[in-house]
């Protein structure tokens, strides 16, 4: 670590800087993600609906390893940008959760999700909740 980083840490602001980064991180994830499938939402359907058993519980594995890891190291509950940090790993945790322990869950949730309306939905607010997290550092809170 480098001597600002320490400081920051000595001073009570390591807190802060890492959810700053935890929050840029998701805010770059989340927009990303969103804005590449809003533009190709047909290929995406079409992969959804050819994914099979075990690359879904791949996927299960990985939102329990990183909502865990993010569960266990973060968590701050405020109606504040760092809340929706928090609830965004909370969020991951309890999709690993439903992927592993509720038979059927993802096939629903594909169907809902593949729906016109609802898809388009769904990535307007993820593309808005990413570049709110991003702008975080420009906007006084």
């Amino acid at each position: 670590m480098n001597r600002f980083v320490l400081l920051l840490y000595k001073r009570g602001g390591g807190i802060m800087l890492f959810s700053l980064t935890l929050a840029h991180a998701w805010g770059i994830f989340l927009f990303l993600i969103c804005f590449g499938l809003l533009l190709n939402r047909k290929t995406f359907v079409a992969a959804m609906k050819k994914m099979d058993t075990s690359s879904l519980f791949l996927a299960g594995f990985i939102l329990l390893g990183i909502g865990s890891a993010q569960v266990v190291g973060y968590e701050n509950w405020s109606f504040s940008w760092k809340g929706l940090v928090t609830l965004l790993g909370w969020a991951l945790l309890a999709k690993g959760i439903a992927i592993f322990f509720v038979p059927g869950y993802s096939e629903k949730f594909l169907r809902l999700a593949a729906k016109d309306n609802l898809y388009t939905i769904f990535i307007t607010v993820g593309l808005v909740i990413g570049i709110f997290l991003l702008s975080i550092d420009y906007i006084n809170y």
